[in-house]
């Protein structure tokens, strides 16, 4: 009935389809350059334009998604309507207005759709209704100045209007003023005759929906009628759907059904409005036999056309669910797991998950254990998908502490400690993640050789990392097999702790720890990358290595460099694409090319997300503060701040931390780059620092004020970052070494020597490395 294909031929010249992609591109552009010549007459260019708008069509067809689809229809009205804008009351403006409506109503359709069979999707419906009223909007001038036309093309611009305002009509609530005025203001745009024969039967049959929607049921069937009386008429499929919808209108569902049970053609369309009409026959049959059997065929049809995956299943669901509270009684559980699809769909989610739950139960009755079970998962497969997550563990809990249940107990558990880890996420009690942990802990002990153990090494590993316990969660992430969809997150995590070791041990300058460490971190992530044959997967591990040979005391730029050049050019996903760029600047650095790391950096600066960029600028930042060379420290500076100048200078859609970090960055650049004063005059203009700062930024921060000999702010921010690292290990020696530094150079050496001593009490070692070296030559200079 709303075929809107019909009538288009009469606005456009039928050209050869030209190929997709670069092909097609290299075409249109062609084109548009004929079309943009105004030395070519204005005929001429019209004609181009218009072909031009045919070919994305074509291509919009011929598109194997509605994402592409939308794409070349918004490029065709958009090259329309710019023809309009500059070339002004040109002679076939009228033509391209309408054209240009199509494509919005198009648009509009595809949008409508996907709002009908996912109603919680309102992004869709404002899409739809703005491309409706952007074709009305076109429409209404051209149906007004064309309408004592009898010609085709005012008849095709007058059917064009009432179909888009009755599709608008649909985007209003049921049975509202607003839609009604609608409704009506396109039959009246529908009361002047279409004699166009390939208009006339689609413009009767338009005019019998709107007036069978608005309750004229008489004058909708002389409508239907007429449609199918004209050559050609619409398809019987158009036809059926609007003699149905008469018939269940004036309350005759019965011979409704005995029109499809005549129709030949069985089809999804077919089986929507059987559900459809079966529904008003058990609406008008009181309870008993003859309902049963109605509600049973009812079940049986929405079922079948649930698992056909399609839009009318999803129809079907929809319309079931609102107008069924509670399967008949003498129906297995498959009705009610069918209806709580509809309910889930129609974004009712307790409901939906009450009635599995109820499903579950009439399971039971029956003695179907396994349905019975597979139900229970399934309300709380609901419930999690809904945030329900304190609902889910209860619903579930039962299912996973008895070692009666069948093969769903696995994912039950897993779900259960899903939903546990997002209590712990949503109220962080001890309890709460105490309870998480303890689940996760379980499901391994249960479930050790289970595929869904590889997703509960990961989590638990992740709890483990968090409570210090780095061992443990090595084991675990080591242990999860290469087939697991969460291996390469896993290599991806121990890798990075391994590059992490390499930098704390270089805060104590241990040449021959490095090295090893190094050489730990190298060899385990080639082994990983050979044992992946994921493309995507292989190029993170070689980001992860390249990462790893950039840092300062391992010093591997030229193999950094080619590696990650080769990645540019052949990395799989666009942000490893990126984050190569990115990492051959550094590498750019460190091998003195500073000409090309900056070259690098104007290509690179403006491409990327916020977490990208700043992972460059710290990266930069740790080259400055290793270099030995002063013209090292100053390029990398230099490139640092402007990095930071572009992109972080204002604040702007930063985070707290974010922020704080690209101010801390920015002083840093400035001091690198010998401009201090600079920096002093930045520092003076911070606001105050959140106190949820990373601790390894409180080690930058402290490093900041101490080059710029602002002792006092040194040593609140070395205490603070004493406080926040774990005793004993490198970091806290490092920062209990810089507070007795800043405590010497603001002449407190009192403190200063207490610090140094009640460290050497504890840990004799003081370190170890080039830290032990400092500590003592601080304590030779105090006494």
């Amino acid at each position: 009935m709303r075929s809107w294909m019909v009538g288009i031929a009469v606005l456009v010249v039928v050209m050869r389809t030209a190929a997709l992609g670069d092909e097609l591109t290299r075409h249109l552009d062609a084109q548009r350059r004929q079309m943009e010549d105004t030395s070519r007459p204005i005929a001429e260019r019209e004609r181009v334009a218009l072909e031009m708008a045919a070919t994305l069509d074509r291509a919009a067809l011929a598109a194997q998604n509605a994402s592409e689809r939308q794409g070349r229809w918004s490029q065709a009205s958009i090259l329309l309507e710019e023809f309009l804008k500059n070339n002004p009351r040109h002679p076939r403006a009228d033509e391209f207005a309408l054209q240009s409506a199509v494509y919005h109503w198009a648009k509009g359709r595809t949008r409508a759709q996907q709002a009908e069979i996912t109603p919680s999707d309102q992004q869709a419906k404002a899409h739809a209704v703005e491309q409706f009223d952007a074709a009305i909007s076109l429409l209404r001038p051209v149906a007004a100045a064309h309408s004592r036309d009898r010609d085709q093309f005012a008849q095709n611009a007058r059917y064009r209007l009432a179909q888009a305002l009755a599709d608008r009509a649909t985007t209003e609530p049921a049975k509202s003023n607003a839609r009604e005025r609608v409704e009506n203001e396109a039959l009246g745009v529908l009361a002047t005759p279409t004699t166009e024969p390939d208009l006339r039967g689609f413009a009767d049959l338009l005019r019998a929906d709107l007036l069978a929607r608005l309750g004229r049921f008489d004058e909708a069937q002389t409508a239907l009628d007429s449609a199918g009386l004209a050559q050609p008429s619409p398809t019987d499929g158009e036809m059926l759907a609007v003699r149905v919808t008469i018939l269940l209108g004036r309350h005759r569902p019965d011979k409704a059904w005995d029109v499809l049970a005549t129709y030949p053609k069985k089809d999804r369309a077919t089986e929507l409005l059987a559900v459809r009409v079966r529904l008003e026959q058990r609406a008008e049959t009181p309870t008993g036999p003859r309902r049963s059997e109605l509600e049973t065929d009812l079940f049986r049809r929405t079922e079948a056309l649930r698992r056909s995956n399609s839009p009318e299943g999803r129809l079907a669901l929809l319309i079931l669910a609102e107008a069924v509270q509670e399967p008949d009684e003498t129906l297995g559980p498959e009705a009610w797991d069918t209806l709580a699809e509809g309910q889930l769909l129609a974004g009712n989610a307790n409901q939906a998950s009450r009635l599995a739950l109820r499903g579950a139960d009439r399971a039971d009755e029956l003695g179907q254990r396994d349905q019975a079970d597979s139900l229970r998962y399934r309300a709380g497969a609901i419930l999690f998908q809904s945030e329900k997550f304190a609902k889910v563990a209860e619903v579930l809990t039962p299912l996973v502490e008895n070692s009666e249940t069948g093969i769903i107990r696995p994912k039950a558990s897993l779900l259960r400690a899903l939903s546990l880890g997002r209590v712990s996420v949503e109220s962080p009690t001890q309890s709460n993640q105490a309870s998480y942990r303890r689940s996760l802990e379980t499901h391994l002990a249960t479930f050790p050789d289970d595929p869904t153990s590889a997703e509960a090494r990961w989590l638990l590993g992740r709890v483990l990392l968090e409570a210090g316990q780095r061992e443990q969660a090595v084991a675990l992430w080591s242990a999860i097999p290469p087939s697991a969809s969460r291996w390469i997150e896993a290599r991806l995590a121990l890798a990075s702790l391994l590059r992490h070791d390499v930098e704390l041990q270089s805060l104590n300058g241990d040449q021959v720890q490095v090295k090893a460490k190094t050489q730990l971190g190298l060899t385990f992530l080639s082994d990983a990358i050979t044992q992946t044959r994921r493309p995507a997967g292989q190029d993170e591990l070689r980001l992860e290595r390249i990462a790893l040979q950039l840092l300062p005391m391992v010093a591997q730029p030229e193999e950094a460099r080619q590696t990650s050049e080769r990645l540019v050019r052949e990395a799989s996903r666009a942000d490893q694409r990126r984050r190569a760029r990115q990492l051959r600047i550094v590498a750019l650095v460190e091998l003195g090319r500073f000409l090309d790391a900056e070259r690098g950096l104007a290509e690179a600066v403006d491409d990327g997300t916020v977490s990208e960029h700043l992972a460059l600028a710290r990266r930069l930042d740790r080259v400055a503060t290793a270099a030995d060379s002063d013209l090292v420290r100053r390029r990398a500076g230099q490139l640092l701040r402007e990095l930071i100048s572009r992109l972080f200078d204002d604040g702007g859609e930063l985070g707290p931390i974010e922020a704080a970090e690209s101010r801390i960055r920015q002083v840093r650049a400035l001091l690198f780059s010998g401009d201090p004063d600079a920096a002093r005059r930045a520092i003076e203009r911070w606001p105050a620092l959140p106190s949820t700062i990373p601790v390894d930024l409180l080690h930058d921060l402290a490093d900041t004020y101490e080059r710029l000999d602002v002792q006092p702010l040194a040593i609140d921010a070395y205490r603070l970052w004493m406080k926040r690292s774990q005793a004993g290990t490198l970091p806290w020696f490092a920062a209990r070494y810089g507070l007795a530094l800043a405590y010497e150079r603001s002449e407190q050496p009192q403190e200063a020597r207490q610090l140094i001593e009640a460290t050497a009490i504890l840990h004799p070692d003081l370190g170890g490395g080039l830290l032990r070296d400092q500590f003592e030559r601080l304590r030779k200079r105090l006494n």
